[in-house]
């Protein structure tokens, strides 16, 4: 999903702009066989990998607030030791 949301030149994945297959080796049978997703399962896939990207950009920015507040004690300590 990741590689799709990249490479494709629109702002939102959605089931119907994509047509998702699933390749699978049968080992009993001896046979791959190719699965096209419908649209539902699909649209579940899309939905997991925007919670995870939403969850990782959630992080960061935490990341980032973190590092901020880190930054400004440490500049406040700086200043206060300097007088």
């Amino acid at each position: 999903m990741q590689v799709l949301s990249k490479t494709l030149d629109m702002t939102k994945l959605t089931a119907d702009k994509i047509e998702l297959a699933v390749l699978q080796r049968d080992e009993a049978a001896g046979k791959t066989t190719i699965r096209i997703l419908g649209a539902e399962e699909a649209t579940a896939l899309i939905k997991k990998y925007e919670a995870v990207e939403k969850a990782a950009e959630d992080a960061k920015r935490e990341k980032e607030k973190q590092q901020q507040s880190k930054q400004k004690a440490a500049a406040a300590a700086a200043a206060a030791s300097g007088k």
